[in-house]
C-alpha cells in the first residue's frame, strides 16, 4: 500500500493551513494534475467535510458509528461501511 501512495500523501504541513481550509485538498489536486470537480474526498471529520465543500470536491463522510452523525455534513454523502465505498464511487461495474 505504501508504494501505491508514494508521492500521493499530503498534509496541512505541505500548505500551512489545516482543515476546514481547502488548501490541502486543492494542493493534492494540483500536484496530481486533477481538477477539483473531478476529485472525491473520503473524510471522517466535520472539518474535513467542510474543507472538501470549500474545495468544491465531492465528499464521502465515513461514519462507522451509526449512532453519531455530525450536525452538518456540508453536502457529504454519508456511509458506514468501507465495503460500500467502491460502489458509491462507481468502481463496481
Amino acid at each position: 500500500m505504501r508504494a501505491w501512495c508514494e508521492g500521493r500523501m499530503f498534509s496541512a504541513y505541505d500548505v500551512g493551513q489545516s482543515k476546514p481550509a481547502p488548501d490541502v485538498f486543492l494542493h493534492a489536486a494540483k500536484t496530481l494534475g486533477v481538477r477539483s470537480n473531478e476529485c472525491a474526498v473520503i473524510e471522517d471529520s466535520p472539518s474535513g467535510f467542510e474543507a472538501a465543500a470549500n474545495a468544491q470536491m465531492r465528499c464521502f463522510a465515513y461514519l462507522p458509528d451509526r449512532g453519531t452523525t455530525p450536525v452538518n455534513l456540508f453536502g457529504a454523502h454519508k456511509f458506514h461501511d468501507m465495503r460500500d465505498l467502491p460502489n458509491m464511487l462507481g468502481l463496481n461495474g
